[in-house]
């Protein structure tokens, strides 16, 4: 992941924290982090408290005890989904949006790509974006 790289998460002093959790933390940090830079805050505070509630637990998320979370009001609705889809997919919907979203913008550090051009490839289904503007620099070199 692009986007996630730039957001770290200390586990140092959480060593007995299963890999699971950990990485649902990560993804929660990651959405945290972007929830506040667009200044969405009720939805940063309800990632933080997520993230604080499940450091806390002292036992692996998994399918059978995921409902613990909502019955004692550890995670909100929405989290709670967020948790289901990554113990079914093994990531979350989100963070992939945002790390298209990311790429996408990555794009307008090439020259001759605007915001019209961006969003028309993005629309045509660009997956692989680093790939493309890896390709462009090999063929033009080029860069604003």
């Amino acid at each position: 992941m692009i986007y996630s790289n730039n957001y770290r998460y200390d586990y140092s002093f959480d060593k007995n924290m299963s890999i699971r959790n950990k990485e649902i933390i990560k993804n929660f940090v990651i959405l945290r982090d972007y929830t506040s830079k667009l200044k969405q805050f009720y939805k940063t505070k309800a990632y933080q408290k997520a993230i604080d509630n499940v450091k806390n637990l002292d036992f692996e998320i998994n399918k059978e005890n995921v409902r613990y979370l909502i019955k004692n009001n550890l995670v909100g609705k929405k989290l709670y989904e967020k948790i289901l889809e990554y113990l079914d997919t093994g990531k979350m919907r989100a963070i992939t949006n945002i790390n298209k979203e990311y790429q996408a913008k990555k794009l307008l550090d090439i020259k001759g790509f605007g915001d019209k051009k961006v969003e028309e490839l993005v629309k045509k289904g660009w997956q692989l974006l680093a790939h493309f503007i890896m390709f462009y620099f090999f063929l033009f070199g080029l860069k604003r």
